[in-house]
């Protein structure tokens, strides 16, 4: 039986609360040495007893995210069931959606929307991994800030979770 809680030591909940039915999101380090040097990651947790998609579509969404190898597309690095929750192991985007950091911005006073450089740039790294998931067959369905995530380094990928 596997034990998320001590495969991976949760530092902070991003997304969601421990009370929320809906989908959490929380910061992770590896309890193991990964093979791949990878040991900060984001968990997200699913409650499968209170999803609105079958199984099934989960299923090929998640096996779709697990073949992706592209820098501007979300990966996932493992999956696994623990009761009734689907955990989904992807690499940590320290800065969140850019839905996120437009509000941010908002609420300190710089404006709405995105910089006009800065949206440029953001265009540019989405559209490569849109041509990315275009070229393997996939159409990604539901493309909006909240699905643009940003890592620390400032790179942009597309989470397509609802590709198919």
């Amino acid at each position: 039986f596997f034990k998320p809680k001590t495969a991976y030591e949760i530092s902070a909940c991003l997304v969601g609360s421990e009370m929320c039915i809906r989908d959490r999101v929380y910061t992770a380090t590896c309890a193991k040495k990964r093979s791949d040097g990878v040991q900060r990651v984001a968990l997200k947790v699913m409650d499968l007893e209170h999803i609105n998609t079958e199984i099934a579509d989960i299923s090929k969404e998640v096996q779709m995210m697990r073949m992706c190898h592209h820098s501007n597309v979300l990966c996932c690095h493992a999956s696994f069931v623990s009761k009734s929750e689907l955990f989904l192991v992807t690499p940590l985007m320290e800065k969140g959606s850019c839905l996120r950091i437009m509000r941010v911005a908002k609420r300190q006073g710089r404006g709405e929307g995105l910089a006009e450089q800065w949206l440029g740039y953001v265009l540019f790294e989405i559209l490569s991994g849109l041509g990315y998931l275009h070229d393997n067959g996939h159409i990604h369905r539901d493309i909006k800030a909240a699905n643009v995530l940003v890592t620390d380094a400032l790179r942009c990928k597309l989470f397509a979770r609802d590709a198919r």
